[in-house]
Order: structure tokens, then sequence, then C-alpha cells
């Protein structure tokens, strides 16, 4: 972004404006990797409700299922996805898939013995099926 582009009131207005903007964290060839390393990666979720089971789906790509841990601490499921890989000097990286973790609280309604996870074309698919709902029971008093 060039002074020129920006609007001149917001130059008047606010001095800090354009160092702000002008930060190298706008700037288009930033990398966090270039000066992070070992960090953890995002793990991309979607989730939906279907008819009788939620459906969590990662996006885990270059993990083999053998890489991949899912584990339940109480309502809590936790993802993680670990793997090593070899020191190499790049020019630039954008990218890094060597670790990720995810949690998700799951629903007091789902049935925590029945999770299944499957691994296809780095989509990790985690199928977590609902315990029906008891009807409400009314006391009578006596």
């Amino acid at each position: 972004m060039r002074n020129a582009d920006l609007h001149p009131g917001l130059r008047r207005r606010n001095p800090n404006f354009e160092r702000f903007f002008m930060d190298d964290f706008f700037h288009p060839v930033y990398n966090p990797a270039q000066k992070v390393k070992n960090r953890t990666t995002p793990a991309f979720a979607n989730i939906r409700k279907e008819e009788n089971n939620y459906l969590i789906e990662l996006a885990v790509p270059g993990f083999s299922k053998e890489e991949i841990q899912i584990s339940l601490d109480g309502h809590t499921l936790i993802v993680k996805g670990s793997k090593s890989v070899e020191e190499t000097a790049y020019i630039k990286q954008e990218f890094n898939f060597s670790n990720f973790e995810r949690a998700f609280t799951l629903p007091k309604m789902a049935d925590l013995n029945t999770i299944e996870a499957s691994a296809q074309d780095g989509i990790l698919s985690i199928k977590i099926y609902a315990v029906a709902e008891k009807p409400q029971v009314q006391i009578e008093v006596k």
C-alpha cells in the first residue's frame, strides 16, 4: 500500500494509521514460519450435525493414520498429529505440516463409547453418535 493509496482524511486524523498498516505483519511476503521453528500448525475443521450423529472433518494433509492420535478427556475430544520432518534450508517456506493439535468439547448427548475415525485423502473424519434423548419422566407426589 502506497502513501497515495491511503484516504487523506485517515492520514490527517490518525498519524499512526500509516505506520500501523505499513508494518511487516501486513506485508504480502510476511511468513511466520520463517520466524518460528517447530510450531504447531492449525488443522482446520468442519463440524456438522447429521440425523443420528455429529461429524467432525479435519484437514490433515500429509499425515498418515499412524501419525494421528485421538483421545478423550471427559467430554473433550483431543486430536493430535505429529510427524518428524527433516530439516531443510528453504529459500522461502510458507507451510509446515509437522504438528497439529485440536480440542473439541462434545455435547452432553454424545455417546462417548461409539466414536469412529477414518482418514482418506488428507481429511480426518470423526463420527460421534448421539445418545437417544430420554423422555422426561413425571413423578407423582404422594
